[in-house]
């Protein structure tokens, strides 16, 4: 999807928000999204990198591997940091190829 794609978590990694991009590219509407655990869209060792705390030592932008609702999973630019309320914010652009998450 080339238009930015935004999702936000809370500290214990359940979704806050996202938006339509976001809903396109995981496949799930925004009122299903939220409450859900982000490792329903990422794989466990994204999710992880995604916690408070862990975005002050990420690269400004890193590959993450969505896993779409239907299809097969795809890898995302993205950046991520932490909110001052504690969430984290996760930007991302254009996805870039297939995934393969058994890496």
């Amino acid at each position: 999807d080339a238009l930015l794609t935004q999702l936000m978590a809370q500290a214990d990694g359940r979704v806050t928000d996202l938006n339509p991009s976001a809903e396109r590219m995981v496949g799930v509407q925004w009122a299903d999204a939220i409450g859900r655990p982000l490792t329903d869209f990422l794989p466990p060792d994204d999710a992880v990198r995604m916690q408070p705390g862990a975005s002050s030592e990420m690269p400004d932008t890193f590959e993450i591997s969505v896993r779409p609702a239907v299809g097969p999973p795809v890898v995302a630019e993205a950046s991520c940091r932490e909110l001052a309320d504690g969430r984290v914010q996760v930007d991302g652009g254009g996805v870039l190829e297939p995934a393969d998450l058994g890496r």
